[in-house]
């Protein structure tokens, strides 16, 4: 019989219920043994919670009732229970309170809207009104990644082997404020989730102990091997690399050493614009024309005659980065005002040499708005000089590394040269401080990292980059952004850390249905609570009074059985 936990039908006793749903199996089953119809010797009822009503679910126990049915004497003979016959359930999984159109939902909430346990809990009470647990939600989706697994491995590891083998990609996914990262791991060809961890620290030791574990699980569940492991160049990072993967090619992902190479030029980029955005924002004719605009009120005349050019200054003013923007935003940035800039000193000379006129206020404003930016672009320009070097520089290296149709070889012996060449610029002392310090990062990365930059060269299909790793965590960063970094650790971890995830996150709503459907739920649960009993089973063991009491026990006979050994 189906049952439900007392509190999840109590908590959803306000709903609805809907029309009892009677199994049967028609026509009735016939007995093996005897060849007769059997009877209904008892009926289970339960109790279930759907996803617009709660409905009664009566499933009748078939047997065969006959004294004299060869199998009845059996049974008698070996004192046997008897053997059911029930009908196929449709609606929910043995021993489940939710029903399957519930565990969809739940399962669809949680990939594809992207959303937190707490927040799928919150969804089911405004969209359903259903009251559900959060400690609930996990069980539910850790069914559904296991039935997946047994579903999709084949399928998965059969793409893996065309592609001759895993490419690694490893990244710390970093949570908000202070709180501890996580290092999670994807095979590059196929998107599959190999595992993650939360980031203690960021020693070597910590980065080999998760790699092994990574390496055990992928021989054991998928049997096979890693061609190339896709990294950033922390030296911890690449230190246990080698030390677990050492027949392996290393690739270092272009994105986090440009990152690290421009650390100081994207600094100085960023600081540049600040500047000029609060130049903009604290003249007292844009601020006044931005209220006037954002009030829908009339423009005072010392300032409506300049509309066209204020208009574009206060909008450069909101300026913010945005995603397909260049690497270096200050260049685009600062031209756009500079060419604002000389319209106003185009308007202001005409107007001096008496070819145009302008009220005095007006032409005051044109002044006073003029020299404040003129000053900050004049401010501006030696930095902006220096990114404009910089960025050749990066279009000349960029060229090097993306031209995969290149071999190895020829790729690093390009890097090489063009190692010489920034080598020669700066001990000829012809840059300023910020190009000259990221020169000096350009050289020595290459120096001792340079082949690794390259290696991606010699596995068929790596990446140049692990930003794919980026993509993929997006929406959990999305979700770390939003609540504590150790409770978002901590569900990530629980839900997805322990496997390989087999998990196609855009799976129709009928698919999952039917694997939740097909799936053994019982079986399943069992390893649920398995897995959990080795995470958490001494914190609960230590807590409880019985089971620290047992414990004590087992030492005790442990040790009356060495004294009675001596004696």
């Amino acid at each position: 019989m189906c049952l439900i936990m007392g509190s999840t039908h109590q908590n959803n006793a306000h709903r609805p219920f809907g029309e009892p749903k009677n199994l049967c199996i028609t026509p009735r089953p016939i007995c093996i043994h005897c060849k007769r119809r059997m009877a209904i010797l008892t009926s289970g009822k339960a109790t279930i919670i759907g996803l617009h009503e709660n409905y009664v679910v009566v499933t009748p126990h078939y047997c065969c009732i006959y004294k004299d049915c060869p199998g009845e004497i059996k049974r008698k003979r070996k004192e046997k229970s008897r053997t059911f016959i029930k009908p196929d359930n449709p609606f929910h999984a043995p021993y489940a309170g939710f029903d399957y159109d519930v565990q969809t939902e739940v399962i669809r909430l949680r990939w594809q809207d992207k959303h937190t346990h707490k927040e799928i809990v919150q969804k089911l009470r405004k969209n359903f009104n259903i009251v559900m647990d959060p400690s609930a939600v996990e069980p539910i989706l850790k069914i559904y990644e296991i039935t997946c697994a047994e579903e999709y491995r084949p399928e998965f590891v059969a793409k893996i082997q065309k592609n001759g083998g895993i490419i690694l990609c490893i990244d710390v996914m970093k949570p908000i404020g202070s709180k501890k990262g996580i290092l999670g791991s994807h095979d590059y060809a196929t998107g599959l989730t190999l595992g993650a961890q939360r980031m203690p620290n960021g020693k070597e030791d910590t980065y080999v102990l998760f790699l092994r574990q990574l390496k055990t699980r992928i021989e054991e569940e998928l049997g096979v091997r890693i061609l190339a492991v896709v990294s950033d160049a922390l030296k911890e990072q690449r230190t246990a690399v080698k030390k677990v993967f050492p027949d392996a090619y290393h690739c270092l992902c272009h994105y986090h050493f440009y990152n690290l190479v421009l650390k100081s030029a994207k600094e100085a980029d960023s600081h540049t614009i600040t500047q000029l955005r609060k130049i903009l924002r604290n003249q007292s004719a844009l601020r006044k024309f931005k209220q006037c605009i954002d009030t829908a009120g009339v423009l005072p005349p010392f300032i409506a005659p300049l509309e066209c050019i204020l208009e574009p200054l206060v909008e450069l003013g909101k300026w913010q980065r945005k995603p397909k923007d260049p690497c270096f935003n200050s260049l685009l940035f600062f031209d756009r005002i500079a060419s604002i800039d000389k319209k106003l000193e185009r308007l202001i000379n005409l107007v001096d040499n008496d070819k145009a006129s302008l009220a005095p206020l007006v032409l005051r404003t044109a002044r006073t708005l003029h020299k404040a930016i003129k000053k900050g672009l004049n401010d501006a320009r030696p930095v902006i000089i220096e990114l404009v070097r910089i960025r050749e520089h990066l279009s000349a290296l960029t060229d090097i590394l993306s031209s995969i149709e290149e071999s190895f070889d020829l790729g690093v012996e390009r890097l090489l040269n063009f190692k010489k060449d920034i080598e020669s610029i700066r001990k000829k002392s012809l840059c300023r401080v910020i190009e000259s310090t990221v020169l000096e990062d350009m050289i020595k990365y290459i120096a001792t990292k340079g082949k690794l930059l390259m290696n991606y060269r010699q596995v068929p299909g790596a990446p140049n980059t692990n930003n794919f790793q980026e993509l993929e965590f997006k929406s959990i960063k999305y979700i770390l952004r939003r609540i504590l970094g150790y409770s978002a650790a901590k569900e990530y971890l629980y839900a997805h850390g322990e496997r390989i995830l087999f998990v196609k996150p855009n799976e129709p709503e009928e698919n999952i249905h039917m694997l939740l459907r097909n799936a053994n739920q019982p079986a399943i649960r069992q390893i649920i609570r398995s897995e959990r009993k080795s995470r958490d089973g001494w914190v609960k063991i230590v807590r409880e009074k019985k089971m620290w009491g047992a414990v004590l026990t087992k030492i005790d006979v442990f040790i009356e059985e060495i004294s009675h050994q001596y004696s």
